[in-house]
């Protein structure tokens, strides 16, 4: 993870897509005990493939409100949706995000990755957004 932030985790459940925003899943994770509360661990759970998805499921797809919503659509518009729902984005622009990001106006990159069921990252894109 760098010095950078994870953001969000997606994955294709029985009801949906679900997408999770990871600082709920973290903070879900520490009141139902599947994380110790204080200071995260030299490495953070969610800097490994699949790290998120594991807390999500010891806590419970059931409980999914408290970290995420589920999205019946095709993959690229389930993320928009979840993204825009979870950050309550009126637009969906690169400022948009940017502003939903940071409070001053500011450049992000951000890191899409996707990974096979092995745990090897196998594709991906970077996304620079800009808020003005």
């Amino acid at each position: 993870m760098g010095t950078g932030h994870h953001l969000f985790t997606m994955y294709l459940t029985d009801r949906g897509w679900l997408v999770a925003d990871s600082a709920r899943v973290w903070a879900a994770g520490v009141e139902y005990g599947i994380v110790a509360r204080g200071r995260a661990p030299r490495q953070h759970p969610f800097a490994t493939p699949l790290g998120t998805r594991r807390v999500i499921e010891k806590t419970g797809l059931e409980r999914a409100e408290l970290f995420g919503v589920v999205v019946d659509a095709d993959p690229a518009d389930a993320l928009l949706k979840g993204m825009r729902a979870l950050w309550g984005l009126r637009e969906f622009s690169a400022a948009g995000v940017a502003s939903a990001l940071a409070e001053s106006p500011a450049a992000r990159l951000l890191r899409f990755a996707h990974h096979d069921p092995e745990f090897r990252e196998d594709g991906g894109y970077s996304l620079l957004v800009v808020g003005g």
